[in-house]
């Protein structure tokens, strides 16, 4: 299969529009709701990342599992 029949031809502008409109994934989770300005946006990459210990990979379960 070519890239090229995989690939979407579409403009920024549009992408942006669509994006936009997406409301984002509630974690239930105020503060974290709240540092992320509602959320996790959808459609995207949300890296988490801190020290070893405070618990990276659970949230990213629940979230994960809540989904």
């Amino acid at each position: 299969m070519l890239i090229t029949n995989i690939c979407v031809n579409i403009h920024i502008q549009d992408l942006i529009t669509r994006l936009s409109a997406q409301r984002p994934i509630i974690t239930f989770c105020k503060a974290i709701d709240e540092m992320l300005g509602g959320g996790v946006q959808g459609g995207g990459i949300t890296e988490v990342c801190g020290v070893p210990g405070v618990g990276k990979t659970q949230v990213c379960v629940l979230f994960v599992f809540f989904v």
